[in-house]
């Protein structure tokens, strides 16, 4: 029930998304010649100009198409498509919603792929780290997520705690999510202070 209830989520970004290529599309749409029974004067060249749609366009808006309709369907074979749209769109949101859907549909590999499109678009940070942060700690990755989320913490107006306890809800391993939390308090606690126990002699001044 809740991987049906997050695909009609995803569902819902997914048509914004479509809306935003549809009218991309309009605009680079070619210009139609004079009606019938007007003649084009000479000094209006541009109305005789068509411009011949481009290929990865089309693909990138059929993927996603695609992915719209599997969306709807509550099929996971919508991961593929919308990655698919990302690889031949330069448009963050596309791959944002790529990742969005495999991590959505458990599929990590896929994921890990789409996470890195979405970064080489510098799409949005916060949304960025979040996803890092999510896949990080499902591949046990402790240190990486604590970077991301501890970015999310110690924002002044504390808004980042609601990406981390997103996170951290959504985290199949609850063990994991659990000492993450602990860690992230303890250092926001002791401000990145420490103290190490142990015998004399194994140089603890010096850590």
């Amino acid at each position: 029930m809740q991987f049906v209830s997050a695909l009609a989520l995803l569902a819902g970004q997914g048509r914004l998304v479509i809306l935003a290529c549809a009218l991309a599309l309009a605009a680079c749409a070619s210009t139609q010649g004079p009606a019938h029974g007007v003649h084009a004067q000479a000094s209006e060249p541009l109305q005789r100009i068509v411009v011949a749609p481009d290929p990865a366009d089309r693909e990138m808006l059929a993927q996603v198409l695609a992915g719209e309709m599997a969306l709807n369907r509550a099929d996971p074979v919508a991961a593929q498509h919308y990655a698919d749209a990302a690889q031949v769109s330069d448009d963050p949101a596309i791959a944002e919603q790529a990742t969005r859907v495999a991590i959505a549909t458990r599929q990590w590999g896929l994921a890990q792929s789409t996470l890195k499109r979405w970064e080489s678009l510098h799409g949005n940070e916060m949304a960025v780290r979040q996803a890092r942060a999510m896949l990080a700690l499902h591949d046990g990755q402790a240190d990486v997520a604590y970077a991301d989320l501890l970015w999310f913490a110690v924002r002044p107006d504390g808004a980042g705690w609601l990406a981390v306890s997103q996170v951290l809800a959504t985290a199949e391993d609850k063990a994991a999510a659990g000492a993450m939390l602990e860690r992230l308090l303890v250092g926001l606690l002791s401000r990145g202070h420490c103290l190490l126990e142990s015998v004399p002699g194994l140089a603890k001044t010096l850590a």
